[in-house]
């Protein structure tokens, strides 16, 4: 049906996929390999990623929590797509592989997510081994899955770095905002 009533309710297709929240789970293979992004997330009024620059970042001079993306395309609850899968779910990955003696693509995983925004918590568990034959399909798609992220990652990086570029201005009035407040706030007295 070409009319829409509820215009609010349109979402964006993204490429990127998202864990549902609840018990059920999120049942999660990795299909490619890491690609991974630093980052700082600029708060409010600008909420918006930005590039970190690593040595002679000017977010990091200015106190601004350096970040880190683990992305990876994914089979996530019957989609391919790509996703952060969040650093808690990275290292608990790697964790479960290591102690299995194994490749973190040959088995497939559980992810919990409950809660929102900053109180979102990730439990992690594997969820069974892949059969060979399914295990050989993504390592000879590996390659083939790793550039289609790339390609997507680059586009992503591009944008941190706009962002960089267009809220450095912001930020730094931001941070004397900041720190304007903190140095107001020590001269209440107690």
């Amino acid at each position: 049906m070409p009319v829409v009533k509820n215009e609010q309710d349109e979402k964006r297709d993204s490429q990127f996929l998202k864990y549902n929240a609840g018990d059920s789970g999120n049942t999660l293979m990795l299909k490619s390999h890491l690609y991974k992004i630093d980052y700082h997330f600029v708060p409010s009024p600008i909420q918006r990623g930005v590039r970190c620059k690593g040595e002679g970042c000017s977010y990091c001079a200015k106190g601004f929590q350096k970040r880190t993306e683990y992305n990876y395309m994914v089979f996530l609850n019957g989609e391919v797509g790509f996703i952060d899968i969040k650093p808690s779910v990275f290292f608990a990955i790697q964790g479960i592989a290591k102690a299995q003696k194994k490749d973190v693509r040959q088995m497939s995983w559980t992810v919990i997510k409950m809660g929102s925004g900053l109180d979102t918590e990730y439990t992690t568990s594997k969820d069974d081994n892949l059969d060979k034959e399914d295990f050989d399909r993504v390592m000879s798609e590996i390659d083939s899955n790793t550039e289609k992220l790339t390609q997507v990652m680059l586009k992503h990086e591009e944008q941190l770095d706009k962002n960089y570029s267009l809220f450095e201005n912001k930020a730094k009035l931001q941070s004397k905002k900041d720190d304007e407040l903190a140095e107001s706030s020590t001269d209440l007295p107690l």
